[in-house]
């Protein structure tokens, strides 16, 4: 009983920090939205542990993971349409994007996929803010790599112009410059886009890295 219980404890004490992955697919109004993670993580994430060897109760685990994630991907992300510009032809008010349940891929391996759409009002011209609320206020570290995908063709996920930044407990917040037309621009808190915000990403990871 005792080596059980020590076993789980020094378990759950090794995993204080993960890496995972989201995507944004930016339309004209909505956002197609896939967040990566761990199975490990899902314990804080939502008090599931699908690594129960009991296929019983494994399943239970499972059912109860899918119905977090239906009502939880509107608590854990918050977006928004603002800062129409007129010399852009936008319009439209300001607004919250509505995000819609959430739905969850188990893999086979380690990892796992919550997806979700938002709906959002006019994009085009305006700023798309993203605001991420995963394992706030938690013990877990994480970090999510985040690929913003602007016009790709069709509004599908192939394709467009791509940029790059970081979700983490220090950083929750990205403001998303989506023009007419043409590559979107970043900003993350008071620094804008492109060579700033990469060279502050590529600062933090590497600091991850060598502390590991």
């Amino acid at each position: 009983m005792w080596a059980v219980v020590v076993a789980v404890a020094v378990t759950v004490a090794a995993h204080n920090r993960s890496e995972g992955s989201s995507r944004f697919v930016v339309g004209e109004h909505d956002v197609q939205i896939e967040v990566n993670m761990l199975k490990l993580d899902l314990p804080e994430l939502c008090e599931v542990d699908l690594s129960v060897s009991d296929i019983v109760k494994r399943d239970a685990e499972t059912v109860r993971l899918r119905q977090c994630v239906e009502g939880g991907m509107s608590r854990w992300l918050r977006l928004r349409s603002e800062g129409a510009d007129e010399k852009d032809g936008a319009d439209g008010a300001d607004g919250a994007c509505i995000v819609g349940p959430g739905d969850v891929r188990v893999g086979d391996d380690l990892s796992i996929t919550l997806s979700t759409r938002a709906s959002c009002p006019p994009l085009a011209g305006r700023t798309l803010v993203i605001d991420w609320g995963f394992f706030a206020g938690q013990r877990l570290d994480h970090v999510s790599r985040v690929s913003i995908v602007v016009g790709a063709p069709d509004g599908g996920e192939d394709g467009g112009h791509v940029d790059r930044a970081l979700f983490s407990q220090r950083q929750r917040k990205l403001r998303v410059k989506v023009p007419a037309a043409g590559p979107p621009a970043i900003v993350v808190g008071a620094v804008v886009g492109g060579v700033g915000v990469m060279s502050a990403v590529a600062a933090l990871w590497r600091r991850r890295r060598r502390r590991r």
